[in-house]
């Protein structure tokens, strides 16, 4: 009886794995589909635009002067003054940030842009939120390669300890794409899902360690705000990339007396396990309703 039961626990569970395997086999077979895809919205973006490719640099510019107000009035108020450092890793986190944000705005609505084409032809549905992603990601290295030039011509110097951005680039990565899979179906069949999606971007800024670490909100606070996965991965490319620290070793920053910890090598851990499950649960979930699409749309 126990067996019986052991091997109807098993058989839903290898359904998934089969399921899984399948859908990253059709769109790995699709690949070409996302490269057009990725082609075509660059080409329509910057079409007859007269600063071009120059247009990537306009958000991450954006959230650094925004943030830079910001800081100015705190070091007003406190009477300390503005350091360089402070604009440093200002650029370095509005580059993750302006990845996330972009790509949630334009994936989320990626599935109802193409109501036309879902209802005509078949294909693998998900290469258009992963296209819309890729894009995004193309923008963003122009951004970041803008701001590393920038950053070596007024003398910023980057340690070994900045490779971590490579995994935690990966990370991010997953993340974002198991969102746009979630948001972009979830917004085809509840068409205010984008507007939600705006309002929490527009406030998530102030979720996430760009404009003030996460130790000006205390030992709690700091703890709260990197559990908010897309905080997380900001939070170890500032630490990384910006001030030169290690992911392998807990960070502690003393406020007021008070230790506060910014980040322990579990923050990694636990942002590469929400990374893998958000994506798997994202492809699951695109792939079940995947067949209503035409209906919805």
């Amino acid at each position: 009886m126990s067996h019986q039961t052991d091997t109807s626990r098993s058989f839903p569970s290898s359904l998934w794995t089969l399921s899984l395997v399948k859908t990253a086999s059709e769109i790995w077979g699709a690949r070409e589909l996302v490269n057009q895809f990725v082609r075509r919205d660059l080409t329509v973006r910057y079409h007859q635009a007269v600063m071009g490719f120059a247009w990537a640099l306009v958000n991450p510019a954006l959230v650094v002067m925004s943030g830079l107000i910001i800081r100015f009035a705190f070091a007003k108020l406190s009477g300390q003054p503005l350091e360089l450092g402070d604009a440093s890793a200002l650029a370095i986190k509005a580059i993750p940030w302006s990845f996330f944000a972009g790509a949630m705005s334009l994936s989320t609505v990626s599935i109802v842009s193409h109501a036309n084409l879902i209802g005509k032809v078949y294909f693998v549905r998900e290469t258009l939120p992963i296209a819309t992603v890729l894009g995004q990601l193309f923008d963003t290295s122009i951004g970041t390669v803008s701001v590393a030039i920038a950053l070596l011509a007024f003398g910023f110097e980057f340690s070994a300890q900045a490779l971590w951005v490579l995994p935690v680039t990966l990370f991010l990565l997953l993340f974002t794409m198991g969102c746009a899979l979630l948001l972009s179906c979830a917004n085809l069949f509840f068409r205010d899902v984008k507007y939600l999606v705006q309002v929490l971007i527009s406030f998530g800024l102030f979720l996430t360690p760009v404009f003030f670490g996460p130790e000006a909100l205390g030992p709690r606070g700091a703890m709260a705000m990197l559990l908010f996965p897309i905080a997380t991965f900001i939070q170890a490319i500032g630490l990384s990339v910006a001030e030169g620290r290690s992911l392998a070793t807990e960070q502690f920053v003393n406020v007021q007396g008070i230790e506060t910890m910014v980040w322990s090598p579990w923050f990694l851990v636990y942002g590469a396990l929400v990374s893998v499950c958000t994506l798997l649960a994202g492809l699951v979930l695109f792939r079940k309703f995947s067949a209503r699409f035409a209906e919805a749309a």
